[in-house]
């Protein structure tokens, strides 16, 4: 576990120079954005495709990596389909989008109680949806930034949760180099680890769910266990199911 940014998921790391890729990130103003937008300029990417609700909310995020990676040719937009109507092959895309609606139910219409879902799944399925019919079957990568809400259930958090989970679930179902990738605790962020999952040595990853607290390195050791038990893939029940059935701690 690791709480603060270490070498394998550095940005300034030689092994995941991001030169000669393009990433589109799309949310690039928020929080989680501007992380993933900063760690690509770090990493000296060839182009940064920025997409937001409006251009002016862009703006000091452009100049913000202009000012990290001189070279780095930003692209602002409120179109996802410019990048294809530019003619500009994207290499990686970043879901950073979202939304947190906190209300008990029956206390909001159930239009604003569904808006989580529109921002947490409707958007990223429209983003992979359009993409890949622009780019069809081209090598790349697609990555939704999630949550740990996907996993709990809190009072008032009925729909992000489940908005989460659902936009989890979209990830997995994807054959390509997908990954839904969780926010946890500490310096180490969603953005140092979306250039790590850009290059060959995350593929055994795909599709998986994964916490960014995790050690990559340690991952890489695991791979064989990893993919042939499916671990990070998602369970309907945590108990074990096997013909001698789950096996209890606790005496009956």
């Amino acid at each position: 576990m690791h709480r603060d940014v270490y070498p394998a998921v550095d940005p300034s790391n030689p092994s995941l120079s991001a030169q000669g890729k393009t990433i589109l990130i799309n949310g690039a103003a928020g929080t989680l954005g501007q992380a993933v937008a900063e760690a690509w300029a770090t990493a000296s990417a060839s182009c940064i495709i920025l997409t937001g609700r409006t251009l002016s909310t862009l703006t000091s995020v452009s100049h913000t990596l202009s000012s990290i990676s001189p070279s780095t040719n930003v692209v602002r937009t409120v179109d996802t389909k410019d990048a294809a109507q530019q003619n500009i092959v994207v290499t990686t895309i970043v879901d950073a989008a979202g939304a947190l609606t906190e209300a008990v139910t029956g206390t909001i219409p159930p239009a604003q109680w569904f808006d989580d879902f529109v921002a947490d799944v409707l958007a990223p399925y429209h983003l992979a949806h359009y993409m890949m019919t622009a780019y069809g079957d081209a090598a790349g990568t697609f990555i939704v930034l999630g949550s740990l809400a996907a996993g709990v259930v809190l009072p008032g958090l009925s729909s992000y949760s489940a908005a989460k989970l659902s936009g989890e679930c979209e990830e997995c179902d994807d054959d390509g180099v997908s990954f839904a990738v969780c926010e946890g605790y500490g310096g180490v962020d969603g953005g140092v680890w979306t250039l790590f999952l850009s290059t060959e040595r995350a593929e055994f990853l795909k599709g998986g769910i994964l916490n960014v607290n995790w050690d990559v390195e340690e991952m890489e050791q695991h791979k064989e266990e990893i993919v042939g038990k499916g671990l990070l893939q998602l369970a309907f029940v945590k108990a074990q199911l096997s013909p001698a059935g789950h096996p209890f701690e606790s005496k009956a």
